[in-house]
């Protein structure tokens, strides 16, 4: 794949860093030329894509950068460009009306780029493994992580919240707060529009197939939502992390009761959406046709966004961004572990790294690497799915934070790496469809 070096994507390097990607654009140049189309996810396509594309035409030493858009949510990002004497308009189109159109659009070839808030069916696999005959289907990366807090009243004495409740509450199963926190008073529940990425997002992770609430009062802005909440004792509602603000976050289980001793209510924070350890934190992913028109172009575009440059968008846009910093354990020792924002995680039913592990194995040895980070020891702390076992600690649990340093050693990381099994502590419904979260590899630094 050609890359945009580190040193390139930077924002604001208004030079033409050419020897980097070539454009392969004809000679005489047209008077404008479509570089890529992305389709798919309405959350992903709002704001990110243009943001990144933008970022993009940028490190290509476009100049008046700027966003076109049509009456049918599709984006047209176009930058003046130059080469020589000659001129032109380079375009990136960006058609946003769901994730599955992002799949069809691969499929009919009019996608060189599916943005997805989900992973690929296995019958969109197997459709485009036909389409191109190839066996791997589309190349997948894990572009940002997107996550939601449940927020209430300041006053409210409540303070942790089981999936099944929240269902419960915004679908009208649960009226009052009589079962939560003893108030027999009605809950008054706050939703964002339907049209919102916020509320596509709180769909997918809590409605699912269930129909909203239907007295439920929407909302076109986050900051209109939590105001609205955070002058209302009775109310709850679901915004972005950065919208919290006045308002009071609950700590999210992932179980069936919150009184369960094996689990834990998780509080939404940048560092418990990045490791995906909250339960209403899920990924948002790019998918590259296996045929696009200027391959090396769609892989530059690519490498940009899990770069640093690129993971910047990311934050800016309202998302998680998967560029790592470590937090202490300790402030008072100097000898304390610190954490990193990322745990690895596997393929299913595997001890294999997925595709966001493999791309923070290369984030984790360039942050070691980093000559402003003085860590010298990494610990790896495996973790299993609990099961009726008595045993506290799984083998299984040791054998994927041995995989995680198998990989390190591989690419020639000489750093003292210590591996163990972590306690039963689940983060996930250990009978549910998410139990997969519970199969993860904790990093610390020393």
């Amino acid at each position: 794949m050609q890359a945009v070096t580190e040193g390139q994507a930077v924002l604001g390097n208004k030079r033409n860093p050419l020897n980097a990607v070539d454009l392969q654009l004809p000679i005489p140049l047209k008077k404008e030329h479509l570089l890529f189309t992305i389709q798919g996810s309405n959350t992903v396509g709002a704001q990110l894509t243009p943001n990144l594309a933008q970022g993009f035409l940028e490190v290509l030493g476009a100049s008046d950068i700027h966003t076109v858009n049509t009456d049918t949510n599709k984006k047209f990002v176009v930058g003046k460009y130059q080469r020589a004497d000659q001129h032109t308009l380079l375009k990136i189109a960006i058609d946003a009306h769901g994730s599955s159109t992002g799949f069809k659009g691969l499929l009919n070839g009019k996608a060189d780029i599916a943005a997805a808030s989900r992973p690929i069916k296995p019958k969109e696999k197997v459709l485009l493994n036909s389409r191109y005959k190839s066996f791997d289907g589309p190349k997948e990366i894990v572009l940002a992580i997107d996550g939601l807090a449940i927020i209430i009243h300041p006053n409210n004495s409540l303070n942790n919240l089981t999936l099944s409740q929240l269902e419960k509450i915004f679908t009208g199963k649960i009226t009052t707060w009589k079962k939560l926190n003893g108030s027999s008073k009605p809950i008054h529940v706050k939703s964002r529009d339907a049209k919102s990425g916020t509320y596509d997002t709180f769909k997918h992770l809590v409605l699912r197939k269930k129909k909203l609430i239907s007295n439920a009062v929407r909302f076109e802005s986050n900051t209109s939502l939590s105001e609205s909440v955070s002058r209302d004792i009775d109310a709850i509602g679901f915004i972005p992390l950065a919208s919290i603000n006045d308002a009071k976050a609950l700590s999210i289980s992932d179980t069936k009761s919150t009184s369960n001793k094996t689990s834990h209510g998780i509080l939404p924070s940048e560092l418990t959406v990045a490791t995906e350890d909250y339960p209403l934190s899920r990924r948002l992913y790019l998918y590259r046709s296996s045929n696009p028109k200027h391959a090396n172009i769609v892989d530059a575009f690519l490498t940009y966004a899990e770069s640093n440059a690129g993971q910047h968008h990311v934050k800016q846009s309202g998302f998680v961004s998967q560029q790592l910093y470590a937090l202490p354990s300790n402030l008072q020792d100097k000898n304390a572990w610190w954490r990193l924002n990322l745990n690895i995680r596997f393929q299913k039913d595997t001890s294999n790294l997925d595709t966001k592990a493999n791309a923070d194995v290369q984030r984790l040895v360039a942050f070691l690497n980093n000559k402003g980070n003085k860590f010298s020891q990494i610990r790896f702390v495996g973790y299993s799915n609990p099961t009726n076992s008595k045993r506290k600690h799984s083998p299984l649990s040791r054998l994927r934070a041995q995989n995680v340093r198998w990989a390190l050693r591989n690419i020639g990381v000489k750093n003292r790496i210590k591996t163990v099994a972590g306690s039963s502590v689940f983060v996930a419904d250990p009978n549910s469809i998410r139990k997969e979260k519970n199969r993860r590899v904790e990093v610390w630094v020393q």
